[in-house]
């Protein structure tokens, strides 16, 4: 049986438990390219996001709880030894850039003005400013607690945290520690497009 991830505390109270929405997804995945069968579009007005991924993975509906109001959130999944794992998980949030990663990704800048990490074990981390297409990002990958077969790991895996924003609403991407740093990720992450808020 497949692990149960779990970020660490900081990150959990900061994005909510992302559980399965009900109902499907009012969402679209289209050939990103008709010559290229192996990647897909996904579209979603709804969550206001579209995003490229490999055409053997799948999303799914979620929700991020706070307090009483849940927000919808997607999830890029995929099978894996017989079980559907999540990969990465997108929320699109109002807000600019740096408002969206202190709030949403526990970024801060320190006495020296660098951004840096405030979840995850041990040091923060330095975050990593990129630009993807129209829209600026900043990013980090952290330690973070997962629970396996063997009980609680408090610093086993590692947590991508991102935030991609076009000045006015932001993406906040997280992993849970096990998978969703590999290539086919991080090209899903650059891929990342807001769609106009319905």
């Amino acid at each position: 049986m497949r692990p149960t991830i779990f970020a660490a505390a900081l990150a959990v109270m900061a994005l909510g438990a992302c559980q399965p929405a009900q109902g499907e997804a009012a969402a679209t995945v289209q050939p990103a390219n008709p010559s290229d069968p192996t990647l897909a579009t996904y579209s979603d007005p709804a969550v206001g996001i579209a995003f490229d991924h490999a055409a053997d993975r799948q999303v799914r509906a979620c929700e991020v709880f706070e307090g009483e109001q849940p927000r919808p959130c997607v999830e890029l999944v995929e099978l894996i030894e017989g079980e559907t794992v999540p990969l990465l998980r997108l929320l699109v949030v109002d807000g600019d850039l740096e408002t969206v990663a202190r709030e949403e990704a526990g970024f801060e800048p320190d006495a020296q003005g660098r951004w840096m990490t405030t979840y995850g074990r041990f040091e923060p981390v330095a975050v990593e400013r990129f630009r993807s297409g129209d829209y600026q990002g900043m990013k980090a990958v952290v330690t973070c607690g997962i629970e396996g077969e063997n009980g609680f790991h408090a610093a086993g895996g590692e947590c991508l945290w991102a935030v991609i924003g076009d000045g006015g609403r932001a993406v906040v991407a997280t992993t849970d520690g096990l998978y969703g740093l590999d290539d086919a990720t991080q090209a899903t992450l650059n891929s990342v497009r807001l769609l106009p808020a319905g």
